[in-house]
């Protein structure tokens, strides 16, 4: 097993990173896959995935057919377990270590200008009973600021998160940053907001990026849920 000093993650032999500080409680699945971990998650409930700020409450499994279109979850159920799956996007997870709900968010530009990972925690509280300072949240793997450029209609939407590129009109966007003050906002404690540092573009050894490969990018899958019988 092996751990990225700047992050709160190690990889595990599945090529999953785990939280590993603090450390996950043993009632408790939450992972974000690299592109070394084909087969993982089994059994998972998707979505379709369609960069919007929709949000559904998770009570029973459906078959991929029915995945409704949204780009978070909620579920206060044990034994699912909710995936999504990304290529650059942020993907976020979190915990309310009270009542044990789970929620998982995908949240790429679009999504984050729309604050999905606030409302997913006013989702939280609203249908499942959520306090905010009972909530843990992971930050899985993205596009790093360093390759994250975008144009001025982005560029606009993200005040205090973006800074000049070299290309005229153009700015890096820090997509991590910009989630994380969502959640500080949405009055999560700082120290209990955990976020991977590196950058998916830049490590194509253990990372799918849609900026660096295109069409013929693949996905990695982040999961969490709380286990059966516990």
């Amino acid at each position: 097993m092996s751990q990225t000093p700047l992050n709160p993650f190690s990889l595990d032999e599945q090529g999953v990173f785990r939280p590993s500080v603090p450390p996950v409680p043993d009632w408790l699945t939450v992972g974000f896959g690299s592109r070394l971990a084909s087969d993982w998650p089994a059994g998972a409930v998707r979505v379709r995935q369609v960069h919007s700020d929709r949000i559904v409450n998770v009570k029973e499994p459906w078959s991929v057919e029915q995945a409704p279109e949204a780009d978070a979850r909620v579920c206060g159920r044990p034994g699912l377990l909710l995936a999504i799956r990304t290529a650059d996007c942020l993907p976020i997870l979190m915990v309310d270590e009270r009542t044990r709900a789970v929620a998982a968010v995908h949240a790429g530009w679009r999504g984050t200008a729309q604050r999905i990972a606030a409302k997913t925690i006013a989702e939280l509280q609203r249908s499942l009973g959520s306090q905010v300072e009972d909530l843990r949240v992971w930050l899985g793997p993205g596009i790093g600021e360093c390759c994250f450029e975008v144009g001025p209609e982005v560029t606009a939407q993200f005040a205090g998160f973006t800074r000049p590129a070299e290309s005229a009109g153009k700015s890096w966007l820090n997509l991590t940053a910009a989630n994380t003050r969502q959640l500080t906002d949405a009055g999560v404690q700082p120290e209990r907001i955990h976020a991977y540092s590196g950058c998916t573009r830049c490590d194509p050894v253990l990372f799918h990026s849609w900026r660096r490969d295109g069409e013929r990018a693949g996905r990695m899958t982040a999961a969490i849920g709380v286990r059966l019988g516990s």
